[in-house]
């Protein structure tokens, strides 16, 4: 699971400050609304991919990115030596499984693992440390009362009840349901929802976080 580059890219990002939280980015699917892998599509200028991995890093999260073929040939290509797992176009928690089991079984020093869709914009830095300090086990953003993303999962909770559950019949929101604590964020990112060429378009317009990374 994973290639070479993955050990000592998250043993750097360890002794680098990125420790603690890993996040779990869901990029496997083939992006048919988009006309393209979501990962690759172009915002702003750049491939979307490059983007999240540019706000990862400005928040010290590890990112382990679940991807397709396509998408992984284009981050290699264009020099990404960060972590990738293969994945499938198969239901969500598949890729959830499968960054989760990596993520508890490769990286000792990690104590919160994050879900987030490709789709949705990495969050500001404080966000993280909210949803880290208030998941006992499970902690999940909302922005004005609606639901969003990252999911943040204890190291625990994740090794015992995501990775041993089935991955072809599990769901997250069900695993977590009975566990979860909402938590109201000032970042309107966490909800937002990049699933369609009208709905970069409105984010790009909007600017959500402010960034210009």
């Amino acid at each position: 699971m994973g290639d070479q580059a993955a050990s000592s890219t998250l043993d750097e990002a360890h002794r680098t400050g990125a420790a603690r939280r890993a996040a779990v980015i869901l990029a496997a699917g083939r992006g048919s609304r988009m006309g393209c892998p979501k990962s690759i599509m172009q915002v702003r200028g750049r491939p979307w991919w490059q983007r999240q991995v540019a706000a990862l890093d400005e928040a010290g999260v590890a990112g382990l990115w679940v991807v397709q073929e396509q998408t992984l040939l284009a981050m290699r290509h264009a020099g990404f030596n960060g972590v990738t797992v293969a994945g499938e176009d198969g239901p969500m928690f598949q890729s959830v499984h499968r960054g989760a089991a990596y993520a508890v079984e490769a990286l000792p020093w990690c104590e919160y693992v994050f879900i987030l869709p490709v789709d949705v914009p990495v969050p500001r830095a404080d966000v993280w440390t909210i949803l880290a300090t208030a998941a006992d086990p499970v902690s999940v953003p909302t922005f004005l009362g609606v639901h969003g993303h990252p999911v943040c999962l204890t190291r625990r909770f994740a090794e015992e009840v995501v990775v041993s559950g089935e991955p072809q019949v599990g769901r997250l929101d069900q695993l977590i349901s009975k566990h979860v604590r909402y938590v109201e964020v000032g970042d309107a990112d966490v909800v937002a929802n990049l699933n369609t060429p009208d709905a970069v378009a409105a984010w790009e317009a909007g600017g959500h976080t402010g960034r210009t990374t």
